[in-house]
């Protein structure tokens, strides 16, 4: 409810800060604060960024949320946001290793990279770095149409996709809104209905993954629908675990390879 308000009445002094050179490589909002298809569904991203240098011992070290100004509009907040996202965090480390570790699949080998290297958690980063990770919120007007047996373009907010992730980790609002196709292509199901509301999650598989597993893990393919006319509006807050610079360095290293012995082949 908290962060709902910020969205509502602070979100235009919220700005981005300078990009780190640790976090070129990595594809990211030009700002915190967006609209997605209209300004019925506006979006603020969180991100960690260390402040300490990577010297010091782990426990030594200092973290801001950003956008810094949170702290300021919403005293006590980013603390909890913080612990929030620890266990949002362990929760998808811990799905990618039970994936990872019994997947037949996988090419990680390929990659020469340990599961935990594989994202980037807030220890591993230097000082002054952002994380890719973001814990994003998002707010879903109510819809202005009555509801409809099936849902049409004015009654879904955010068309079905699938995420630039490994995992995406959604705690269950309480206001159910997300939808996931069915792996047979065939209908959908709605995850926060059955989840019981500020304790469960659902983990969704992103592209990454299904990249790494060979589509052993293929991408959840998910959309958002708009609460009723005259409910509340819906904040969902899913993070978005995303690659490490480590992992995508060690892609291209080996797609250089795989360049390099096709040639030798062809010759």
């Amino acid at each position: 409810l908290r962060c709902q308000q910020l969205m509502q009445d602070t979100m235009s002094p919220l700005s981005e800060p300078p990009f780190s050179s640790h976090h070129l490589t990595q594809p990211r909002l030009s700002g915190f604060t967006r609209e997605f298809n209209s300004p019925d569904v506006s979006c603020l991203d969180t991100r960690v960024r260390c402040v300490t240098e990577s010297t010091h011992a782990p426990h030594h070290r200092q973290y801001d949320t950003m956008p810094a100004q949170l702290n300021e509009l919403l005293p006590g907040f980013t603390q909890a946001l913080r612990d929030a996202q620890d266990i949002l965090f362990e929760v998808g480390l811990t799905a990618l290793h039970v994936v990872l570790e019994d997947s037949p699949n996988v090419v990680v080998d390929l990659i020469g990279l340990p599961i935990d290297a594989l994202v980037e958690s807030k220890e591993s980063l230097p000082s002054g770095a952002t994380s890719a990770t973001v814990h994003r919120f998002v707010k879903y007007s109510a819809s202005r149409e009555a509801p409809t047996s099936t849902p049409n373009t004015s009654t879904i907010a955010f068309e079905a996709h699938t995420d630039g992730t490994w995992f995406t980790v959604i705690p269950c609002s309480h206001v159910a809104g997300l939808e996931v196709a069915s792996p047979t292509g065939k209908g959908w199901c709605s995850p926060e209905v059955q989840g019981q509301k500020g304790l469960d999650v659902a983990v969704l598989t992103g592209d990454f993954l299904q990249s790494i597993t060979q589509y052993d893990f293929p991408s959840a393919v998910h959309r958002v629908v708009r609460p009723c006319v005259g409910s509340a509006a819906r904040v969902s807050a899913p993070l978005l675990l995303r690659p490490s610079p480590a992992y995508r360095a060690a892609c291209k290293a080996a797609d250089e390879r795989a360049r390099k012995d096709r040639r030798a082949r062809n010759k």
